[in-house]
């Protein structure tokens, strides 16, 4: 079985924003298998709570001993809006089939009901079970909370409390845990903050964790997308076999590296054509060719909202090594805003920005908080070229033909930003940012670092 919620939590906030934690998701949302590649239609579920206020991040686990699994998830009660009891806490019910369930009941809480002195919240529950025991790890208001017990049925004792996660060797904030046991005899705790964090623990037992790295080598850890709130099955042979023979990736032929750039944009005679290759741009909104006293045919946008150019779908995908060049005047000398990007969402992305006398570029898989980046200082208003080199986690950027920044420990390569990335000229992945407003012309990319020597030339 797989199990979520309907989510339907839209309304929150101002023009539909947030989460609505009061009227919102009441139902789980169930998809069955025999053998994980044919899946049932999704199915709606009751939860049976008639007031709930969103029954959120479910997760089950099958107790041995009575034959039932064990549906967990979280919730408000409608009824405590306005009191002091308005909390999120984690209710328990039981199946046998996914489509009867017991009456709900109040699993865990860190705010219990009518002693009117308000509390914690407590969400996002995973159980593991290591020896005879079984260890509950939650969410109270970011703080990751442990219990154990020696059975399902309690009696849990909190063993790492509020505030104690740090000292466990545990990230500080995290949500949505996943708990599992690798195939060393390890376990590892992974969680959420934006994106997963990894953990090692030898034993649970030990309640002594070590957070793990990003990157690649020893006891380190990366993804090449972004997901969060999951989990973690063991396959056997048999249903890897059957998943790859359904899904797997097929292989990739490596790029050669071209002398020459792989996709040109002159904007010559009116056109947003690929002049070497067939990665044409899309024009949206104002987005146009028009005459420049410099450069004449060149593409302008005018900073109106929508006004911008997209690369094809994929075009930027795992190209770890590229140079991308254009010649660029901004007509922004305040705000934030993007002139160039690529990327997934407004947590992974790399993107250029020319305002007043600065030229910005950075790469981040962890949103705008977590952005690595280079930059340079320039005469506003003027035509400036940019030659942005990509090379692994090495990034260097050049203006009118002159390094001016270097940075060799970025947090992320491009592979690391996902798939299906989308590529825009003008346009931000942050929907509050403005438009780009100034002028593009001679845009190239290459499949290749170009050096030093070829960039000075090129300028």
């Amino acid at each position: 079985w797989i199990i979520g919620t309907d989510l339907h939590a839209e309304g929150g906030g101002a023009g539909g924003s947030g989460w609505n934690q009061l009227t919102a998701s009441q139902n789980l949302v169930v998809w069955e298998s025999s053998d994980l590649v044919n899946w049932s239609d999704q199915r709606i579920v009751f939860a049976g709570f008639d007031k709930a206020g969103c029954v959120w991040a479910p997760e089950a686990i099958y107790n041995d001993a009575t034959g039932e699994y064990y549906v967990y998830w979280a919730a408000r009660d409608q009824t405590d809006n306005n009191t002091p009891d308005w909390a999120l806490r984690m209710y328990l019910t039981k199946t046998r089939d996914f489509v009867n369930f017991t009456k709900p009941e109040i699993w865990t809480t860190l705010n219990p009901k009518g002693d009117g002195q308000g509390g914690r919240n407590i969400i996002d529950s995973t159980i593991a079970k290591e020896g005879d025991t079984y260890y509950r790890f939650s969410t109270s208001d970011w703080d990751t909370v442990v219990d154990t017990a020696p059975s399902l049925d309690g009696p849990w004792t909190q063993k790492i409390a509020p505030g104690q996660a740090a000292a466990a060797g545990l990230r500080a904030r995290m949500e949505g845990l996943t708990v599992y046991q690798l195939p060393d005899g390890r376990w590892s705790v992974m969680g959420d903050e934006f994106n997963y964090y990894g953990h090692i623990a030898d034993t649970l037992s030990s309640l002594k964790f070590r957070q793990l790295s990003g990157g690649t080598g020893t006891d380190q850890v990366s993804f090449d997308q972004s997901f969060r709130h999951g989990s973690v099955l063991r396959l056997s042979k048999a249903e890897e076999a059957r998943l790859l023979a359904k899904y797997g990736d097929q292989p990739v032929e490596p790029e050669q590296p071209q002398q020459g750039p792989i996709a040109e944009y002159t904007f010559e005679n009116g056109s947003l054509a690929d002049t070497v290759g067939d990665a044409d741009l899309t024009a949206s909104g104002t987005a146009a060719i028009a005459n420049d006293a410099e450069k004449g045919s060149a593409l302008k946008l005018t900073g109106a909202a929508n006004g911008f150019a997209s690369f094809p779908t994929g075009f930027f995908d795992r190209r770890d090594t590229m140079t991308v060049s254009m010649d660029v005047k901004s007509e922004r000398s305040s705000g934030n805003f993007f002139t160039f990007t690529f990327g997934q969402n407004q947590d992974r992305y790399s993107f250029l920005r020319v305002r007043g006398t600065e030229a910005r570029n950075a790469i981040t898989k962890g949103s705008w908080q977590a952005e690595s980046a280079v930059s340079g200082q320039i005469s506003q208003g003027d035509w400036h070229r940019y030659d942005l080199v990509y090379e692994g986690k090495t990034m260097r950027m050049y203006i009118d033909g002159v390094k001016v920044s270097e940075n060799n420990a970025l947090n992320a390569s491009v592979s690391e930003l996902g798939s299906n990335l989308a590529g825009y000229l003008g346009r931000s992945f942050y929907s509050g940012d403005p438009a780009f407003q100034g002028w593009f012309d001679n845009v190239r990319v290459y499949n290749r670092a170009l050096s030093s020597v070829e960039i000075l030339q090129n300028a």
